[in-house]
């Protein structure tokens, strides 16, 4: 049996989802619960981890409203503050800040934060 998108990847949802977080200028979703894998059930699909990418205009602000409304994604470096995670997510390794395993709306979540110009950078070069 061939696969689709898991119901829960439906627009409706991925939206709901979205809604969790501060506004982002632009967001993609990838990995195993966007398209299923060969072999995957229905209970491998609905159980599949949304992998997500969010660009933002303003790490710094986006970082800041994210930790008023989320601060239990971010690790002990969310304890430091906004300003130190968007700086680590800017000037160490490739520019984007993950939070992983982070359950959202009876979802599993993995997100990744970057600013709309590393990725427009990162797609032009």
């Amino acid at each position: 049996e061939e696969l689709s998108a898991s119901p829960q990847n439906t627009l409706a949802s991925n939206q709901q989802l979205l809604d969790a977080f501060p506004p982002v200028a632009f967001a993609f979703a990838y990995g195993s619960a966007v398209y299923p894998q060969r072999g995957y059930s229905r209970a491998d699909l609905n159980s599949a981890m949304t992998d997500l990418i969010f660009a933002v205009d303003d790490p710094l602000q986006w970082h800041a409203l994210n930790m008023e409304r989320n601060s239990s994604h971010y690790s002990l470096l969310g304890a430091l503050g906004p300003s130190t995670v968007a700086a680590v997510q800017e000037h160490v390794g490739a520019g984007i800040y993950y939070n992983a395993l982070i359950p959202v709306r009876g979802r599993m979540v993995k997100y990744g934060v970057m600013s709309t110009s590393r990725l427009a950078d990162d797609l032009r070069n």
